[in-house]
Parts: structure tokens; C-alpha cells; sequence
């Protein structure tokens, strides 16, 4: 189970409007209409192969030796 959390966005009042008649076309509401706008775009970015920010970044970073215990504990942990 899981706890929705509120955001708070700034929009044009025409846009809120349109916003509000969209989502009482489809009988749901503004939050939910938003929520699963942005499901979706998330979910069309990583099908168009658009990677994540770990990703992008996998692999680009290195490390210096160090032989302290946490280090190696770490450096395994995020297969680095």
C-alpha cells in the first residue's frame, strides 16, 4: 500500500479549464488525468530508448583505489 502525495502546479487558467473538461469527459479527475499522462510519457521514453539518468551515466565515472572496508562494500553494492 502506498501513500499519494500532493504536488502543487502552476497552469494557465485556459489550460486548467480544458484540463477540467478532459478529465470530466472521461470521468475521472484532474489528479488522476495528470498522473497518468505523465505514466505514460515516462513509459514512451523508455520505449523509445531514452535511458535513465544511471543509465546514461553507467560506466562514465571512475573511482580511486582505496582499500577502506565501506568503499568496497559500495563499490559492490552499485557494481562499479
Amino acid at each position: 500500500m502506498y501513500v499519494k502525495k500532493r504536488i502543487t502546479l502552476t497552469i494557465s487558467p485556459e489550460v486548467s479549464q480544458r484540463a477540467k473538461m478532459l478529465a470530466r469527459n472521461r470521468n475521472t479527475s484532474v489528479s488522476h488525468l495528470i498522473e497518468t499522462l505523465i505514466d505514460q510519457a515516462a513509459s514512451s521514453d523508455v520505449v523509445a530508448g531514452h535511458a535513465s539518468l544511471v543509465q546514461r551515466w553507467r560506466g562514465k565515472l571512475t573511482t580511486q583505489v582505496r582499500e577502506e572496508p565501506k568503499f568496497h562494500f559500495l563499490k559492490k553494492k552499485y557494481d562499479l
